[in-house]
């Protein structure tokens, strides 16, 4: 995507998903067990899921891969992909996949439909870093349990001083907000809709650019 890779600065204030391991039981949502985050829940992965999960890592290194459990949030997930695209799988998805190849080659057909078609829309719809539409920074791209997708979008507009004031890592406002369907085409249709007169500047000095999905 146009513009992605000048904010790789920012990307280093944050670090990326780690699995970690309680009573050597495999987790993958990303989360460091501890005190503070017994309310969250721990997707517990197989020996074949887990090796899965590795091995996308290593094959799509522009991705971010995270797992969901029952009842997570996947847009609070999303938002601690660190990278140009991020991909949730739901826990009973990823151990299917784990299981069958065909099932496995579906999905990941997928993720790369989107992200073809995610490299294609700055062009086609005119998003850009100088685009009144706004620049598109982030893809995220959702499993979920009952075998629909779900997709996401970051868009950020900044005025060319403060573009001039990021390339130089200096700190920098700008205004940025999120959508979400349910196909790509319903997620083009609401990034031509977003009003930027209606969002706020911000300052996102010290900010990595993980996406919020919070709002």
């Amino acid at each position: 995507m146009n513009g992605v890779n000048s904010y790789a600065a920012y990307d280093n204030y944050y670090s990326s998903t780690v699995n970690s391991k309680s009573n050597d039981t495999k987790t993958a949502s990303g989360r460091k067990t501890n005190s503070s985050q017994n309310s969250v829940s721990q997707p517990k992965l197989s020996d074949k899921a887990q090796d899965l999960l590795e091995k996308l890592k290593k094959t799509y290194k522009n991705m971010d891969f995270m797992v969901a459990g029952k009842g997570d949030d996947a847009k609070e997930i999303l938002s601690r992909g660190t990278k140009e695209f991020s991909v949730l799988f739901s826990e009973e998805e990823l151990e299917k996949m784990a299981t069958d190849k065909k099932y496995e080659k579906e999905y990941m057909d997928k993720v790369q439909g989107a992200v073809r078609m995610s490299e294609q829309i700055n062009k086609q719809f005119g998003f850009g870093p100088s685009s009144e539409k706004g620049n598109i920074t982030k893809i995220g791209i959702a499993f979920n349990n009952d075998g629909s997708t779900s997709y996401f979008a970051g868009l950020e507009k900044m005025s060319e001083n403060q573009r001039a004031r990021m390339e130089k890592n200096m700190p920098i406002r700008s205004k940025r907000t999120q959508v979400s369907a349910a196909s790509i085409d319903e997620l083009i249709q609401k990034m031509n809709k977003i009003d930027w007169s209606k969002i706020r500047e911000e300052d996102y000095t010290n900010h990595g650019y993980g996406l919020d999905y919070s709002i």
